[in-house]
């Protein structure tokens, strides 16, 4: 999530509380699934009971989820604990440590578990790590993990770590670079949002990158070269990183009218291709997507539902927890030629797309 969108977030905790009673109490937003292609991503109908954003989640056992996530309900505390079970219901864990935001955690190959969060400190927003306690509810000294930029710099942030087939901790995150070159991505297919006098419009110009650990350890990187997506993406989450087979969700910016959730798969963690058609409807924003896998190709994933764009004020009170199904088929397969219905293909239609203006139509089957 835009790090404007966390701080307008905090800064109208209050009216959050009270505006998103009626939503909780009416259950999820009325987001109907989507199966497109080979990758597919179902609501659960359980109403989780979390106002937040910028979400991490692991399962604990016994059907119960562990979820981070920055809640303007708990503040002055940027992160808040919940113990989710399967019914939904998820009840508040007190965390003994201060977390920073937009937490995530990896398990390294030798068992020790680290947190990765942003701090801001110095003038300083700084990417720091910490070894976590067995609980998850506690950390040790939180060290810089020299990933750092001025706090005035904007559209900058929510990291992800992961493990890769290398056995080192890897981080990707949000900084924008309005003349980045495209590395296997696709530019943003979605609508930016129209300037508004006095309202501060969010830029489309996010660019996704990456940087590798320098030893075991992960705590010190140095970044990879070049961009990981470019054309607007954000709140990237890595799903999968293995050998020759990568997997990643993530959402388009804050700057799009309509916040939606795409996937992403990689070869190599470098260079990625770009599904173009989004796994949420354009009724609602869907961002700050993160989850783990349930099956070789199933993922359980948590992500926020705004009722509106969250570019704009009224949606700051919007901001709504869901839990979700990410599923691949791979017996899906592009058939060159089909009909197409409807006849006029719009970009992200349930079974068309077209690949350029003069190349013929394709269609899920």
């Amino acid at each position: 999530m835009n790090r404007a969108t966390i701080a307008r977030l905090t800064a109208s905790a209050a009216a959050s509380t009270l505006a998103l009673t009626s939503i909780l109490a009416a259950g999820p937003v009325a987001a109907a699934p989507t199966v497109q292609g080979p990758w597919s991503l179902s609501q659960d109908a359980a109403n989780l009971g979390v106002i937040g954003a910028d979400s991490f989640a692991y399962p604990l056992g016994n059907g119960v989820d562990r979820l981070y996530a920055v809640s303007s309900s708990y503040l002055p505390d940027p992160v808040t604990a919940f113990d989710c079970p399967e019914a939904g219901g998820c009840q508040r864990v007190p965390l003994q440590s201060r977390f920073g935001s937009s937490l995530t955690m990896v398990t390294l190959p030798d068992g020790t578990r680290r947190a990765y969060f942003i701090d801001l400190m110095d003038g300083m927003k700084t990417i720091k790590t910490a070894v976590v306690s067995a609980d998850g509810l506690s950390h040790g000294e939180a060290v810089s993990t020299g990933i750092a930029v001025p706090q005035t710099t904007l559209a900058w942030g929510v990291p992800d770590a992961f493990v890769g087939p290398d056995g080192k901790v890897h981080l990707i995150w949000v900084e924008e670079n309005l003349g980045a070159t495209s590395t296997g991505s696709s530019d943003s297919p979605c609508t930016p949002v129209k300037p508004t006098p006095g309202v501060v419009t969010p830029p489309v110009g996010e660019t996704l990158v990456s940087a590798t650990a320098n030893d075991a350890s992960g705590t010190t990187f140095t970044r990879d070269s070049g961009y990981r997506m470019t054309g607007g993406y954000v709140d990237p989450e890595i799903l999968r990183a293995d050998s020759g087979d990568w997997v990643m969700l993530m959402s388009t910016g804050p700057g799009c009218a309509t916040q939606r959730l795409y996937t992403a798969t990689s070869k190599d963690g470098m260079n990625w291709t770009l599904n173009p058609t989004p796994l949420t409807p354009a009724n609602v924003s869907s961002l700050d997507p993160t989850g783990f896998s349930t099956g070789p190709n199933t993922w359980r994933i948590y992500y926020t539902i705004s009722e509106t764009s969250v570019s704009l004020g009224p949606s700051d009170s919007g901001y709504v927890l869901h839990r979700g199904t990410l599923t691949f088929d791979p017996a899906k397969k592009v058939v060159k030629g089909a009909a197409c219905k409807p006849k006029k293909a719009v970009f992200g239609d349930l079974t068309c797309k077209k690949k350029s203006k003069k190349s013929k139509k394709y269609v899920w089957k």
